[in-house]
């Protein structure tokens, strides 16, 4: 893992690797990311011809068509590693070759945070200081705005969760339209509930 404070090394190689059935056809091109020793290899998803390969410069041989467009293609990964490398180094946290490769594929890096997650652990915590911050009427409160809110997820999006970076002011007022309308609470009440997210 990387920090920010620590020195980073980073490395970028593409190579040919021959399948178990590709004996003088074309090999695949494999991108190679280290990051401070951690490693990754996964296929670039295009093929070279061994002798086409310049193995120094990490490119296909030529100048004809077929070699730009695949050289373009490499050089697209290299600068989308490096982005995704100085993305992930501002955000200050810790990361591996692993990382880079997620963010690079569009993968997740983090399972998403999920409202009904961030729901759970606020009345969790509630339960635990029954008695000594919160009362047991406090606690219902929070059940009930919990119970309209998984209504409201239910009916009006179709789900059962939602992410919290998709919470926005729109959420907000369309979830403020359905407490008065479908659930039948009045103003003060429906304020009460949004406070509640």
């Amino acid at each position: 893992m990387v920090s920010p404070a620590e020195k980073l090394t980073f490395s970028i190689k593409f190579f040919l690797r021959r399948g178990k059935n590709q004996e003088n056809l074309n090999s695949t091109i494999y991108i190679r990311l280290t990051v401070n020793g951690t490693r990754e290899e996964w296929s670039t998803q295009r093929k070279c011809q061994r002798r086409e390969w310049d193995v120094k410069a990490n490119r296909m041989l030529g100048i004809g068509a077929g070699a730009r467009t695949v050289n373009a293609w490499l050089d697209s990964l290299f600068a989308r590693a490096h982005e995704c490398r100085q993305q992930l180094y501002l955000i200050g946290k810790s990361f591996t070759a692993q990382h880079v490769r997620k963010l690079m594929q569009g993968e997740e890096i983090e399972p998403p945070k999920m409202l009904s997650m961030a729901w759970d652990y606020q009345l969790n915590y509630i339960i635990g200081l029954i008695g000594k911050d919160y009362s047991k009427a406090t606690l219902q409160k929070y059940q009930s705005g919990y119970k309209s809110l998984k209504a409201f997820l239910k009916l009006k999006l179709q789900t059962n969760d939602i992410r919290l970076d998709q919470l926005d002011h729109q959420f907000v007022k369309d979830y403020e339209y359905y407490l008065k309308t479908d659930y039948g609470v009045k103003n003060n009440t429906a304020i009460q509930l949004i406070k509640k997210l």
